[in-house]
């Protein structure tokens, strides 16, 4: 029997990992938001982790430079992290 934190993480559709940040998938569906959808301390917790990620620096800095470079100002950083989020959100994922 799964657990409830378990449940989250799961979905009968194959590739697909229902989270409460978006829905990773493997590969790009383009088509798809992030779904606000799901606890949302575990989707705070998810972008705490993308910030922390990205002042590590290495590739995780330099794709939120490049995805907050392709939006406007103002809304260039916010875009950015949800991005980092689900990459993390992806590796974890191990897709």
């Amino acid at each position: 029997m799964l657990r409830e934190d378990e449940r989250v993480f799961t979905s009968n559709k194959k590739g697909v990992i229902e989270t409460p940040l978006a829905v990773c998938l493997r590969g790009r569906d383009l088509n798809r938001v992030p779904s606000h959808s799901g606890d949302p301390r575990l989707r705070s917790k998810l972008i705490q982790a993308s910030w922390s990620a990205i002042r590590q620096g290495g590739e995780l800095r330099e794709f939120f430079r490049t995805v907050a470079r392709k939006h406007p100002r103002h809304l260039g950083p916010r875009v950015a992290i949800v991005a980092v989020a689900h990459k993390l959100c992806v590796r974890a994922s191990g897709s």
